[in-house]
């Protein structure tokens, strides 16, 4: 991992910090609004992790976008929560793996490694949660999502969140 991957790194998941702070109190399910926070808490201790070993990225202004979008269509959090485990958890899965594939120093790998562990317990945690809640009754809830995606692919993380030159 380059420190250029580890500030794109912190810029993502700033982003998710961020955005998942701003928007949890907004959230009309309550379930979701406590999943927001805890999940936002979380990418924040990423946030620090990366920062004190000293990348710092500002945040992705496409990944804030994509959940702003997804807070403003669908109030009970539902879509920002699906959006973040389904969307774009995976992709940054791959991404680390891709990364781990490097010459890495024992410190880089660390932060690889918990990263990863932390996104695959984050994603089943919430999908449990968001299985628990009554289902979304919206014809637009599909094409929303839809459009999430192809926010994604447009920007080239049709695969995976890296850096793209």
């Amino acid at each position: 991992m380059t420190w250029s991957d580890g500030e794109h790194l912190a810029g993502l998941y700033a982003a998710l910090y961020a955005e998942l702070g701003r928007s949890a109190p907004t959230f009309t399910n309550d379930a979701l609004a406590v999943r927001g926070y805890e999940l936002g808490r979380l990418f924040g201790e990423r946030v620090l992790e990366l920062r004190d070993a000293g990348a710092v990225g500002e945040p992705s202004s496409l990944i804030t976008g994509m959940l702003e979008h997804a807070t403003l269509e669908d109030p009970s959090g539902a879509i920002t929560l699906f959006s973040v485990t389904m969307l774009l958890s995976p992709r940054l899965l791959v991404w680390l793996r891709d990364l781990a594939q490097g010459p890495l120093t024992p410190l880089q790998q660390h932060l690889l490694s918990q990263g990863q562990s932390f996104l695959v317990s984050s994603m089943h945690e919430t999908g449990r949660i968001l299985a628990s809640q009554p289902p979304l009754e919206s014809t637009q809830l599909t094409l929303i999502a839809q459009s999430l995606l192809e926010i994604l692919v447009s920007a080239g993380w049709d695969e995976h969140l890296g850096p793209r030159t």
